[in-house]
């Protein structure tokens, strides 16, 4: 029977070692790994921002979000944010806790980015907050300005030039109905006249007779002959104007 004891005394206490080792690495996780300060920070959306949302500091973490509280303002809905940080932890006053993401699947932490003031915040100061900025919200603001361009500047425009080109077109074709087609119909219709047909093949008859004629002149017999003219017609130019020696 005490031996029992001993066995439920052992498995007992391992349980709560376990338990308790459980509990602290838990306890590290959520970023609280001892005593700390209370800052707050304001922002206009909290998307992706819950309680133990991770708070660093260059990288480092410091601690976590313990609350998020919704504030009317005249401006609109806002977020007030209490951050847990290390105790005693300095943090210059020009510091920006920005909303940030290392990853697009990576979950939402609030990074501070460390200031150049030399004046230190006190526990319980805000922190001058920045939103993260939402990749699809800005890619989907892009569409929207592409689709916005593209029915007010561009389709009106190509509809215009559309509707140019086709009175171009229109006029063209009118130009080749009413002018230019009359034109080569009138010089077809008088290249086909018989009379115009009929003047040419006289022309033409003419030249082969005079073709002929030149060429009768320029026989064998009659380039002798030429040629004697010629020579004498040379030699009497040389005698009366030849200076006499």
């Amino acid at each position: 029977m005490k031996r029992d004891n001993i066995n439920y005394l052992v498995v007992g206490t391992f349980v709560l070692v376990v338990f308790a080792v459980l509990m602290v690495f838990l306890y590290q996780l959520t970023g609280r790994g001892g005593p700390s300060d209370i800052y707050t920070v304001i922002y206009n959306n909290v998307a992706g921002i819950k309680f133990g949302t991770p708070v660093l500091y260059e990288g480092y973490q410091v601690g976590q979000v313990e609350s998020i509280q919704p504030v009317h303002a005249d401006e609109g809905m806002r977020y007030k944010l209490e951050l847990s940080v290390t105790k005693d932890w300095r943090i210059p006053s020009d510091s920006v806790a920005q909303v940030v993401a290392s990853g697009l699947l990576s979950a939402m932490t609030i990074e501070i980015k460390e200031g150049e003031s030399e004046r230190m915040l006190e526990p319980g100061s805000e922190i001058k907050g920045s939103e993260a900025v939402n990749i699809f919200a800005a890619i989907n603001d892009v569409a929207a300005n592409f689709r916005e361009l593209s029915d007010d500047s561009v389709r009106p425009l190509l509809n215009t030039l559309a509707v140019n080109i086709e009175k171009l077109t229109d006029e063209l074709i009118q130009l080749a109905r009413e002018d230019i087609r009359p034109v080569f119909n009138n010089l077809d219709r008088k290249i086909n006249q018989a009379e115009f047909v009929e003047q040419t093949n006289q022309l033409v008859a003419k030249l082969n007779v005079a073709a002929e004629g030149l060429q009768n002149m320029l026989n064998e017999g009659n380039q002798e002959h030429v040629s004697s003219t010629v020579d004498n017609l040379q030699s009497g130019l040389c005698q009366s104007q030849c200076p006499v020696e």
